[in-house]
């Protein structure tokens, strides 16, 4: 059995692979964001994440890396918790039956729900 946390084991190599790909949208939404826009934004943090997932979605279908829309929406999603979130964790603070994260490491990262401990399938970039 491989261990999720193993960063030459085939999933790991995966993600790391999407990994990359969010931080090239992110690379290339720095580029093209109206920073004057996103600091007349910021008081208001509905209109400014709307500004920001529209800005993501038009960086990734230029890009035409992911075609179907559950890839468009993953991805922006994904570019979005790197950009104003904690990146690939993101997910388990808007779940409400993880009660603890541990981060041991880039690719080792474990999830605590209803007393279960159990590897999360992520890697941070080092």
């Amino acid at each position: 059995m491989v261990e999720l946390s193993d960063p030459t084991s085939p999933e790991m190599l995966a993600i790391r692979e999407y990994l990359e790909l969010v931080m090239k949208v992110h690379e290339n939404l720095l580029d093209v964001l109206d920073y004057h826009k996103v600091n007349l934004l910021q008081s208001d943090k509905n209109a400014f994440e709307l500004y920001l997932m529209q800005q993501i979605e038009q960086v990734v279908v230029s890009m035409k890396v992911v075609q179907s829309t559950e890839e468009i929406r993953k991805l922006v999603q994904s570019v979005f918790d790197e950009v104003v979130g904690f990146g690939p964790v993101e997910p388990l603070f808007r779940d409400e039956v993880v009660t603890d994260i541990f981060i041991n490491g880039p690719d080792s990262v474990y999830v605590e729900k209803k007393r279960t401990c159990r590897a999360y399938r992520c890697s941070f970039f080092k």
